[in-house]
């Protein structure tokens, strides 16, 4: 009978041993997933305010180049009409034609100027757009990371950074209403 007790007990402890080290694995793992998840809300954090920031500056830039292009269309709109408004009859000395042929060349290169920046800033616009797609894979890639983590922990996370990640992830899920 004691022969088989010492066996039983050897049995219990050798299980006890194992579910200890396998619940230090569970640790470990958790551990690292908690690590990847809060890297990767960093990097979000950090994509989203050089996005916002990028596409603020974007349109602020934007909206000065059409500014300008506008003055210089009417610019060059006025001195056409100016230009065509001479009839043959007056008297236009030949110095007057130089000035306004310099002061359309003038703007003409300034128009051309802002065509130019306007579609650099397109080009800009068109890379930043590129850009928060990209950034949408890492989003959902995160999203389904707290999802896990949710399901994981039945919605009630007992470590505090667990409770931060969820707080985090809800508050982005009401905001863009997933």
């Amino acid at each position: 009978m004691e022969v088989a007790e010492v066996t039983r007990l050897h049995n219990v402890e050798r299980q006890y041993g194992q579910l200890q080290r396998d619940a230090e694995k569970q640790q470990v793992r958790l551990t690292q997933r908690d690590t990847k998840i809060r890297r990767l809300e960093h990097a979000l954090k950090t994509s989203d305010q050089k996005v916002e920031a990028a596409a603020s500056e974007q349109a602020g830039r934007t909206h000065a180049v059409r500014q300008q292009l506008a003055v210089a269309n009417s610019e060059v709109a006025e001195l056409k009409r100016n230009w065509t408004a001479r009839s043959a009859a007056e008297d236009t000395t030949g110095q007057e034609t130089g000035q306004l042929r310099e002061q359309l060349a003038t703007l003409t290169g300034r128009y051309n100027d802002l065509a130019a920046k306007y579609r650099d800033l397109a080009t800009s616009a068109e890379r930043a757009a590129n850009e928060r797609k990209q950034l949408q894979g890492l989003v959902r890639q995160w999203d389904a990371m707290c999802v896990r983590l949710y399901k994981a922990t039945g919605g009630r996370p007992r470590k505090e950074s667990d409770k931060k990640i969820l707080a985090t992830w809800r508050q982005f899920r009401k905001a863009v209403r997933l």
